[in-house]
C-alpha cells in the first residue's frame, strides 16, 4: 500500500530567504533610498517628517555694529502612517502534486507584487520634490544642465543617479550614442549607462507624469518598522495552504534638496 501524502509545507526560513532574494534582484527602490530602522521596537504607527528650510546670510560688520538680520529656519510637517504591505497566495496539496512549478510561480509573483508596491511608493515620494528641470530633449547638454541644477555650489555630485521611464530609453540611446558610457561597476538590472559620470537607470513603473528623477539616496528614506515576514497556514481538512508575506514601513521624502524632478 502506498504511503499517504504528508506535505509539511515549506520551511519558513527557506521561504523568507526566497522572498528576500526576489526583492533584491528586481529594480526595487532599496538601492535608491536610505533605510532607517528607528521605528523598530517603538510604539505608535504615525511618523511625522519635518522638512526644514534655512534662511539668512552672514554680514560684514564695522567696529561696534551688530547684525541687522538673523539666521532663521522653518519647517513644514507632514504626517505618514505606517502601513502594512501584504501579499498572500494559496494552493491545495493537489496542486503541488500536479504541478509544483505552479507553487513556485505563485510565491515569485507574490514577492514581485510587494516589490511593485514598494517601488510605487518610493517614486511617489521623489515626485513630491519642488525642485524641477525641464527636459526639452535627451541631449548631453540637457543632462549636464540637470546635474548643474542639483549640484550647486554647496552640493556634491557624489551618489547621484538618474531614473527615467522605460519609454524614453530608445530616444536616449539614439541621441547620446557614444556619450552614454557603460560602467561595469553599475552593472545591475535597469542600468543602461552613465552620462556625465552619473549612472542612468530605467523603470517601467508609473512616474506620476514625470520623465524621471535626478537624486541621491538621501532624498527618500524608508522607515522600516518590521522587515519582510513570511507566515504559513494550512487547513488539514481541505488541504488548503496559505502563504502570507508582509512588511510594516513608511516611505517618505526627507530631503527634497537631494532630488530634481525631470519634467
Amino acid at each position: 500500500m502506498a504511503a499517504l501524502f504528508d506535505f509539511k509545507g515549506y520551511d519558513n526560513e527557506v521561504l523568507e530567504n526566497k522572498i528576500e532574494s526576489i526583492l533584491s534582484t528586481k529594480l526595487d527602490m532599496n538601492r535608491f533610498m536610505t533605510p532607517d530602522y528607528s521605528l523598530e521596537g517603538e510604539p505608535g504607527m504615525l511618523k511625522v517628517i519635518h522638512r526644514y528650510v534655512g534662511s539668512g546670510e552672514a554680514e560684514d560688520l564695522a567696529r561696534g555694529d551688530g547684525n541687522t538680520q538673523f539666521i532663521d529656519a522653518e519647517f513644514t510637517p507632514e504626517e505618514y502612517r505606517v502601513s502594512r504591505t501584504q501579499a498572500q497566495t494559496r494552493y491545495y496539496d493537489d496542486d503541488l502534486m500536479t504541478d509544483p512549478v505552479l507553487i513556485d510561480t505563485k510565491v515569485k509573483t507574490m514577492a514581485e507584487a510587494m516589490v511593485n508596491d514598494w517601488t510605487k511608493k518610493a517614486l511617489a515620494e521623489f515626485h513630491k520634490s519642488t525642485n524641477s528641470f525641464t527636459i526639452t530633449d535627451w541631449s548631453f547638454g540637457n543632462f549636464a544642465d540637470a546635474i548643474a541644477e542639483y549640484a550647486n555650489e554647496t552640493e556634491s555630485e557624489d551618489g547621484l543617479f538618474f531614473i527615467v521611464g522605460q519609454e524614453y530609453v530608445p530616444a536616449i540611446r539614439k541621441q547620446l550614442k557614444d556619450t552614454l558610457q557603460y560602467v561595469e561597476a553599475y552593472a545591475r538590472t535597469g542600468y543602461i549607462g552613465s552620462i556625465c559620470g552619473v549612472p542612468l537607470y530605467f523603470t517601467k513603473a508609473d512616474l506620476n507624469g514625470d520623465k524621471g528623477y535626478l537624486a541621491t539616496r538621501e532624498a527618500v528614506t524608508a522607515f522600516i518598522k518590521k522587515d519582510v515576514r513570511v507566515e504559513q497556514g494550512r487547513d488539514i481538512d481541505t488541504k488548503l495552504n496559505n502563504i502570507v508575506a508582509d512588511r510594516y514601513a513608511v516611505i517618505a521624502l526627507t530631503d527634497e534638496s537631494k532630488c530634481v524632478v525631470l519634467k
